[in-house]
């Protein structure tokens, strides 16, 4: 005789070591990242495919090598936010070290590197040709730094008011077209319902 009762008790246990094991299982964590991007040429401004690439994180150390493609440009994605330096290789050019350049959360940077002739023995410097501007991404975004936070009249400490430090963002105003009561953002002149608060990669609009 089938015992029903049995058999459920047998599923609940199992439904309960899976949910430990799951429970159990390290959650890995958020980690700000952005990218560098950039093209290799030579002094007469032509594309150097094949170069040697090395992106270091100034403050660790930690290396991420590439190479040019075939259009002469380069990537490194998922980049710790932070300072690196980018150094170029190429047979018949000097190597080629760049200055420091800060690398900012879900920013795209770009260091443009041109070689010099010469042996690759010879190490020369040059200033960064990076862009301060976000010309890959056409998101509209901008960085509050840790200057910014410490330096701000912050009353409450609440996180959200760091928003109004942004051009075009101010708190919004009681209304028909506000429904959320008087709280939350206007983002230029945007409905306080059309913005979407996302806190590591996820909806997170219960603020």
């Amino acid at each position: 005789m089938f015992n029903l009762a049995g058999c459920v008790r047998w599923q609940c246990a199992f439904a309960l070591l899976v949910l430990m094991f799951v429970g159990a299982l390290p959650i890995a964590a958020q980690v700000p990242t952005g990218r560098i991007i950039g093209t290799v040429t030579d002094p007469s401004g032509s594309v150097v495919p094949k170069a040697k690439l090395t992106i270091t994180n100034v403050a660790t150390g930690v290396k991420n090598e590439t190479t040019s493609a075939e259009d002469g440009g380069y990537q490194v994605l998922l980049l710790p936010v932070g300072t690196y330096h980018v150094s170029a290789e190429a047979q018949g050019f000097r190597r080629t070290l760049t200055s420091d350049e800060q690398l900012d959360v879900d920013r795209s940077l770009r260091i443009d590197i041109k070689l010099e002739v010469g042996a690759t023995t010879e190490t020369v410097q040059v200033e960064a040709n990076a862009s301060g501007v976000e010309t890959v991404n056409s998101t509209l975004s901008q960085v509050v730094t840790a200057n910014q936070i410490h330096s701000a009249p912050l009353n409450g400490r609440n996180v959200m008011d760091l928003a109004t430090l942004l051009p075009g963002v101010i708190p919004a105003v009681a209304g028909p077209m506000n429904t959320a009561g008087g709280s939350g953002l206007s983002i230029a002149g945007s409905r306080t319902d059309s913005i979407t608060y996302l806190l590591d990669g996820g909806v997170n609009n219960n603020l």
